[in-house]
């Protein structure tokens, strides 16, 4: 993590067991706070993943975030994937039909 956000208070703001399984949920959660978040995901392998993002998760038409992003894969085997520097394209969200989310992230 950033040094620069290493020593900030960090909060639990959306768990799908304690806030329900939506999407909407976890956007609003997201928007009540204009801080850097944590994602973390584990899927129905166990697998562990996720990422750290300069701005909270929201669905936007356009990217956003900052070189500090990363992403990280932390079971079974650790692995993080800093920024490359090729682009400028951090992270996207968007929603086709209120159906699919695409969470994209390119470094």
């Amino acid at each position: 993590m950033p040094a620069s956000y290493q020593c900030k208070d960090w909060y639990l703001g959306y768990a799908s067991e304690l806030h329900g399984y939506s999407l909407q949920a976890a956007y609003r959660a997201g928007a009540e706070r204009h801080d850097a978040c944590v994602l973390a995901v584990m899927d129905t392998n166990q697998h562990v993943f996720g990422a750290f993002n300069t701005e909270p998760i929201r669905v936007s038409g356009s990217y956003y975030g900052s070189s500090e992003n990363f992403l990280v894969r932390i079971h079974p085997k650790f692995s993080a994937y800093k920024w490359t520097g090729k682009n400028t394209q951090f992270v996207i969200v968007s929603i086709s039909l209120n159906l699919l989310v695409c969470l994209k992230f390119n470094f």
